[in-house]
């Protein structure tokens, strides 16, 4: 019984660090040396924002910046309670937040740097 347990407790953590090794795998040795210049853009509706922001960041803490330079939350219209929790997503992950007025003038900005 106990080298069950044993089994158990040490080969979960196991998995996670073969897993972990393997995201390291993909993202610094297959892919290309080069960080990505594509900008990922999400539109934050009133379909649960704080969602897709998270799935979002989800995706770019996995994939890397080979992935997306940086991600560009758009303000279209959320709750003040959702702005609040995006607002502060995103200032603590470095993304950008802007409202669908500004996302011209962050385009034309990031465009020059392309």
């Amino acid at each position: 019984m106990g080298e069950i347990i044993f089994f158990i407790l040490f080969s979960i953590p196991a998995l996670f660090g073969l897993a972990e090794l393997l995201h390291y795998l993909k993202v610094y040795i297959i892919s290309p040396k080069v960080a990505s210049t594509k900008y990922l853009i999400v539109f934050l509706g009133d379909n649960s924002p704080c969602k897709q922001l998270a799935l979002a960041g989800e995706e770019y803490f996995w994939r890397g910046r080979k992935y997306a330079y940086n991600i560009i939350a758009v303000d279209c219209g959320i709750s003040d309670d959702d702005y609040l929790v995006c607002r502060s997503f995103c200032d603590k992950n470095n993304f950008i937040f802007c409202s669908y007025n500004e996302l011209g003038e962050y385009l034309e900005v990031i465009s020059g740097k392309l």
